[in-house]
């Protein structure tokens, strides 16, 4: 894929007609990539709630334009009646996720507008809804855009980076946060390594039911847990948890080497991310 295709996606925008938010439905990836264009009040609210758009920045800049797109639907024509209909819609919206602090952070920044203007006509309060609505999202743009420009600042050619979490452009906007150095790095040609998140459930990694039931019974259950023991006690030490034993233990380290997690019993990679 065009690398721009991920750095510029359009997860979360106006519509073409600036009368609908479109967003990219992040409940059917990565099979499919689909698009919907939303403008009713249901719809809005089920797109949040079904996290069709996650992640906190991007439901800010989805929240300031369904604001600004349902105030657009208003039959009011008088200020008292015109911000009543818009607080409902505030409230309706953020009754979708209470506790996203950035859902209600940005509905209450486009409706201050609104209640900034009781002497306006509805169409200028309209218009004035939309360019808050627009602003936050070509803030976060710029936010992100700095925090990647910074975060590169600190990478050299050949360095290795760890995220612990995907904040990518899907969950924010253009090149995402803490992978948005990668990017750069990418564009500009700068050779880094990006290592996986050390949090892979043991689970995905082919070892068997059994030994994972008993490695939870230690509170093992990330690749990150197995390493930390590993690293603090050797790996031979897994053989003395109950239940493990010797061929456990070298079952379990060759899923490990053939995943090319391990080097050998005593090195990976992976240690000089781990704290012990």
């Amino acid at each position: 894929m065009e690398l721009k295709r991920i750095t510029h996606a359009e997860n979360v925008r106006l519509s073409d007609s600036g009368r609908a938010v479109r967003i990219l439905d992040q409940s059917r990836l990565p099979n499919e990539t689909v698009y919907l264009e939303l403008s009713q009040a249901e719809d809005l609210y089920e797109a949040i709630a079904s996290l069709r758009v996650r992640g906190a920045p991007a439901i800010g800049i989805f929240a300031g334009y369904a604001l600004y797109v349902l105030a657009l639907q208003s039959q009011e024509t008088q200020y008292g009646p015109f911000l009543d209909a818009c607080r409902r819609n505030r409230d309706y919206l953020n009754s979708s996720r209470p506790t996203a602090v950035n859902l209600r952070h940005m509905l209450d920044r486009v409706l201050a507008v609104a209640e900034s203007m009781p002497c306006a006509d509805v169409p200028s309060i309209q218009a004035a809804m939309g360019q808050a609505a627009r602003a936050i999202h070509q803030e976060d743009i710029a936010m992100c855009t700095a925090i990647s420009e910074y975060g590169l600042s600190l990478v050299k050619a050949g360095d290795g980076i760890l995220t612990h979490c995907n904040a990518g452009p899907l969950a924010t906007s253009r090149y995402g946060t803490g992978l948005g150095p990668l990017f750069l790095a990418k564009e500009r040609g700068i050779p880094v390594e990006y290592l996986k998140m050390l949090s892979t459930p043991l689970a995905v990694l082919e070892i068997t039911p059994r030994i994972l039931r008993r490695l939870r019974e230690y509170n093992i259950y990330l690749l990150e847990d197995l390493l930390r023991f590993v690293k603090k006690n050797g790996f031979n030490a897994l053989a003395k948890l109950h239940g493990i034993g010797m061929k456990s233990c070298e079952d379990l380290y060759s899923v490990l080497k053939r995943k090319g997690i391990m080097e050998s019993k005593d090195n990976c990679h992976l240690f000089q991310y781990i704290w012990v």
